[in-house]
């Protein structure tokens, strides 16, 4: 009866049996009056993650749907909640957990589910997230951070929102919050960013170009830091150049954003560029980055009716970047 299904829960998971059966615990607990289903991607674990995972399908065969991989998928660059888990998804909404994370509320999903029904205009609802340590103990960190300024339940409309991703930081919410609509993975800007973008990055990006998101200021899952095979835990690992071309990545995917976005928020695009680069020519060889820069300006179609700093920002890097370094070494003394 899958038309019955309203909420797809997502969750992928690898080599994470110390955190798996935490994180299917806090789904399955889930108190609704519709249906959902929990998705669980398993890319070839080589510990006990895929017997937890099948004890939970023998438990809960109406709720827990897994894929077992026998070769790892992300090693071959394929994005797994794209190619593999969105067409086996069949609920109106998508929600996601991954392996290490796990939810706190067991009415997490009927509390979006309700705030997504009756506000239709809406493309995503996220809510607080609290941080732990690896060994579940909490720690300070919460999701957003104070740098975003978001505060209070209720709606943040688009301008709000670009404000969020492109000036702010660019990743204010996490993923064991994202609940969505499953046609955001549809559309053109999804569809359109590049593929080396992190696909979180990408929902994001897609649901600020689909319209406004509902905040709620409550605690409702935790995020684990630097469990053994995340995503915080692979990027210490990363060598300096791999963390560069991220960076590059990250920046050029809103480029794309903007040509997708038909310049809806081009200037704020172009004050992200001009904010990420600037602090890039007092740490690394200027010549190195000014090459990069350029490629970058190429893009940029600027415009100098904007603000003075970004005015200035702008003209030094474009022009006179030796003496960014001078400049800010002067500024600190």
């Amino acid at each position: 009866m899958s038309e019955d299904i309203k909420v797809t829960v997502c969750c992928i998971t690898y080599n994470q049996e110390k955190y798996i059966e935490k994180a299917l615990s806090s789904l399955v607990m889930q108190k609704t009056n519709f249906k959902y289903e929990i998705l669980v991607h398993d890319d070839a674990s080589t510990d006990r993650t895929p017997e937890i995972i099948k004890e939970f399908e023998k438990r809960y065969p109406e709720l827990v749907r897994p894929i077992f991989q026998k070769e790892n998928q992300y090693s071959k660059g394929i994005s797994i909640t794209r190619e593999i888990l969105h067409p086996l998804t069949r609920g109106k909404y998508v929600a996601a957990c991954e392996g290490d994370d796990y939810w706190v509320d067991e009415n997490k999903l009927q509390i979006q589910y309700d705030i997504m029904e009756e506000n239709p205009d809406i493309s995503m609802c996220v809510h607080k997230v609290q941080c732990v340590n690896e060994d579940g103990t909490l720690n300070e960190k919460i999701h957003p951070q104070k740098k975003y300024e978001v505060t209070g339940t209720g709606i943040i409309n688009q301008e709000q929102y670009a404000d969020l991703l492109l000036l702010k930081g660019g990743y204010p919410f996490h993923t064991s919050s994202f609940f969505r609509r499953k046609e955001l993975m549809e559309g053109d800007m999804f569809n359109g960013l590049p593929n080396v973008l992190n696909g979180d990055r990408k929902i994001l990006y897609s649901s600020l170009y689909a319209g406004s998101i509902y905040y709620i200021d409550k605690v409702m899952t935790h995020r684990r830091f630097f469990a053994i095979g995340s995503y915080n835990s692979r990027l210490l690992e990363k060598s300096q150049e791999e963390k560069w071309k991220i960076f590059l990545n990250d920046l050029w995917a809103e480029i794309v954003f903007d040509k997708i976005s038909k310049g809806k928020f081009h200037k704020k695009v172009v004050e992200s560029i001009l904010k990420h680069f600037y602090p890039q020519f007092q740490r690394k060889d200027v010549a190195v980055i000014r090459k990069v820069f350029s490629k970058f300006d190429e893009e940029l179609d600027y415009d100098w009716k904007y603000p003075l700093k970004m005015n200035v920002k702008y003209f030094l890097m474009k022009y006179f970047p030796n003496l960014i370094p001078l400049v800010v070494k002067k500024n600190k003394k």
